[in-house]
């Protein structure tokens, strides 16, 4: 290691050293921001920087910064489009006028549709429902009902055994009371 002087993190100075070259160059970053400025989303940038998708995520994890620049130059095109559109406004473009005021202020300028409806609107109440319907409703309401009330004893039969002793449970003393 001749003419090699320690930076303060203890890695050599010299340009001869060997290793691996940093995957994300001056050069990558310029081709992501360039694809990025287009609108591209992360794979379409990292395929013409012609990087992995996970190196740029890890470029990205150890690199905050990069992350927010990444998010703010995403925006590019659609401050562009803006643009375009205050110019045809300022140019009295009456057909980007009427498109931009319908997007923006829907409620008043947007088109209206009006519905019609001609003919007759049924309804079922639960009186006009088929009998074998209600039965079979009402006989799963009961089946239902019951496995309730039967997990509901089973764990009350579990809870006594558990704890060995004698509890007597709140329905059983309302049906003492009772006789």
């Amino acid at each position: 290691m001749e003419n090699q002087e320690p930076n303060k993190g203890g890695r050599p100075t010299n340009q001869s050293r060997k290793g691996r070259k940093p995957a994300i160059t001056e050069a990558v970053l310029r081709k992501l921001e360039a694809a990025f400025a287009v609108g591209c989303t992360d794979d379409e940038a990292c395929l013409y920087a012609d990087i992995a998708p996970a190196t740029l995520y890890k470029y990205q994890n150890d690199n905050l910064d990069f992350l927010e620049w990444k998010r703010l130059i995403k925006q590019r095109p659609v401050l562009k489009a803006r643009n375009v559109i205050i110019g045809a406004l300022d140019a009295k473009d009456i057909q980007t006028a009427k498109w931009y005021l319908e997007r923006k202020r829907s409620s008043e300028f947007g088109e209206k549709q009006k519905v019609e409806h001609s003919g007759i609107v049924a309804t079922t109440t639960l009186d006009d429902e088929n009998p074998e319907d209600v039965a079979l409703r009402n006989e799963f309401k009961e089946r239902l009902r019951a496995n309730i009330y039967k997990r509901a004893d089973e764990e009350d039969k579990e809870l006594i055994t558990t704890e060995h002793s004698e509890v007597e449970l709140p329905h059983e003393a309302n049906t003492q009371e009772g006789k």
